[in-house]
């Protein structure tokens, strides 16, 4: 609570409506505060109705009393959620950037992303009302550091939420050549494999160390199924020949071990 102005020689008393004394005495001239300027009072801890009561030097008969009462209400502070998220994130398609959440939320309440700028988290992102249940924003494509807050849309109240996400970009896995004992395959190639022929082998010609290869079979249904994985050593890996090839769709993807990103 604060007065908007102040004079020598008078004390000003900040009370409760039915205290039985004041709750704090500012007395001019003051140490801290410049006589004729507004000042504040300490904060208030309790509801109710409070006034200001200015005393002329020590005589209490002369004094005046402010015409109206203020009235303080506490409400309470949207509640903490935790705040969590990929901290990684591998490209700038949609789906390759690093998604960003918190566990639940509150009807009522908007809750704003925050990106931290020289220290201080004031680059606003997006928003998200709340819906009491988890929520998520949008992918993030910027590195930085990030922390979500809340605020009331009825009262006004904000809070922090807990915790704050480093969001780092790192890099898709290469290109890469897939070969195999018949040739060179390109997207879409059908092979022709005899039954029963396990001459057949498939290879990455120009693997990337770090980098997994796994090997997928998608059959009509269009179930994916991990068929295979071989790691990258900077040369020609192969899936193993004893791997069986039932007739279906394959395909190859690449991922860093390290960060998960996949080319």
């Amino acid at each position: 609570l604060r007065l908007s102005g102040s004079e020598d020689n008078v004390s000003y008393e900040l009370w409760a409506r039915h205290g039985v004394s004041p709750v704090q005495t500012v007395t001019f001239p003051h140490a801290d505060f410049d006589t004729g300027e507004a000042f504040p009072f300490n904060k208030v801890v309790e509801e109710g109705a409070y006034y200001v009561r200015a005393v002329s030097g020590n005589d209490a008969s002369c004094a005046v009393t402010t015409y109206e009462d203020l009235e303080v209400r506490f409400h309470k502070l949207p509640d903490a959620y935790q705040f969590t998220g990929a901290q990684v994130f591998c490209g700038t398609a949609e789906g390759e950037g690093a998604v960003l959440k918190l566990n639940d939320s509150e009807a009522g309440v908007v809750y704003s992303l925050m990106r931290r700028v020289a220290g201080d988290f004031t680059l606003f992102v997006e928003s998200k009302d709340g819906n009491d249940g988890p929520l998520e924003f949008s992918e993030v494509f910027t590195e930085g550091i990030y922390r979500a807050y809340a605020r009331d849309t009825l009262t006004g109240c904000t809070s922090s939420m807990n915790g704050t996400v480093e969001v780092e970009h790192r890099d898709a896995p290469g290109d890469f050549e897939l070969i195999s004992s018949v040739g060179t395959v390109n997207d879409g190639d059908v092979l022709d494999i005899c039954y029963g022929d396990n001459s057949f082998s498939l290879m990455v010609s120009n693997s990337q160390p770090g980098v997994l290869y796994r090997l997928y079979r998608e059959n009509n249904d269009g179930e994916k199924q991990l068929r295979a994985t071989v790691e990258g050593n900077g040369e020609v890996v192969h899936f193993n020949n004893e791997v069986q090839w039932p007739r279906g769709t394959y395909f190859v993807e690449p991922t860093f071990a390290s960060t998960g990103c996949v080319g």
